[in-house]
């Protein structure tokens, strides 16, 4: 399906590429239902389709009851980039700051989530914990 065409679609998202580039090829016939398709963008010009289950959880910080705060020590300021990231992510707070946000904002934070995936994650733990594709 052509990018232009499937923007038009309802529940259609772009997310930032991870180590590999042909997700979309290695997908099982699950069924669609619960399936959302997303685009995959790298650092060609070309993107493809996948999907992606929606399995997403945000527990820490509804459960986290320690200083927030940065600058402290590592595991304070781990737990401190987990609470903001979760928080600045909650559906509500997104749909407001995205449309303040200008275009270089929108591209220094998918470009930062990209580089940070891309640095930390395996193409196998792309797959699992931030696709979510893999059982």
């Amino acid at each position: 399906m052509h990018w232009e065409n499937a923007k038009k679609n309802r529940g259609m998202e772009t997310v930032a590429n991870g180590p590999c580039s042909d997700i979309g090829a290695n997908i099982s016939k699950q069924s669609r239902t619960s399936l959302r398709k997303i685009r995959y963008l790298g650092n060609t010009n070309q993107g493809g389709f996948g999907f992606l289950m929606a399995e997403h959880t945000h527990n820490f910080v509804e459960e986290y009851d320690g200083l927030v705060g940065f600058g402290f020590d590592r595991e304070g300021d781990e737990n401190t980039v987990a609470y903001y990231l979760q928080k600045f992510s909650d559906d509500a707070h997104m749909a407001l700051i995205k449309k303040r946000m200008t275009q270089e904002e929108l591209e220094e934070v998918f470009n930062l989530l990209t580089r940070l995936l891309k640095t930390h994650l395996s193409e196998e733990e792309y797959h699992g914990y931030f696709l979510k594709d893999r059982e």
